[in-house]
C-alpha cells in the first residue's frame, strides 16, 4: 500500500488498523532496510491507528503486506486536506521515493 510518496518523510507504517491493530512482519522490515542501503534513502516508522487500509486487511488475514507513506506528523502528507493538490507534489521527493519502491520490489 503506497500513499503520499510525493511529500513528507518516507515511512514504513509499523502498526495500522482502526479496530484491530496489526504490524508489518520482520521480513517486510528487512526488505525496507535492504532498499534503504541500496538507494541511500532513509526511512522511519510510524503508526496509523485511525483508519483501515488494504494492507491492514491483508495482514489480518495472514498475508504478507505493508504500507509505505510520506508522513507529515501523524498522518500522510496533505491527506484529505484542501491543499491535497498536484501542485504540492515535490518531483524530487517523488522520484527518490519511487526509486526506493522499485529497489524494494527487486528485493521481494
Amino acid at each position: 500500500n503506497l500513499d503520499a510518496l510525493g511529500a513528507g518523510d518516507l515511512s514504513l507504517i509499523e502498526k495500522e488498523g482502526k479496530f484491530r491493530r496489526v504490524s508489518a512482519s520482520s521480513r517486510m522490515k528487512r526488505y525496507m532496510k535492504k532498499a534503504s542501503q541500496a538507494t541511500g534513502v532513509e526511512f522511519s516508522t510510524a503508526p496509523i491507528a485511525w483508519t483501515e487500509s488494504a494492507s491492514s486487511v491483508a495482514l489480518r488475514h495472514g498475508f504478507q503486506a505493508m504500507s509505505i507513506a510520506g508522513m507529515d506528523g501523524s498522518k500522510p502528507a496533505f491527506f484529505a486536506q484542501g491543499d491535497d493538490v498536484l501542485e504540492n507534489v515535490d518531483p524530487d521527493t517523488l522520484y527518490r521515493n519511487s526509486d526506493f519502491v522499485m529497489e524494494l520490489l527487486k528485493n521481494i
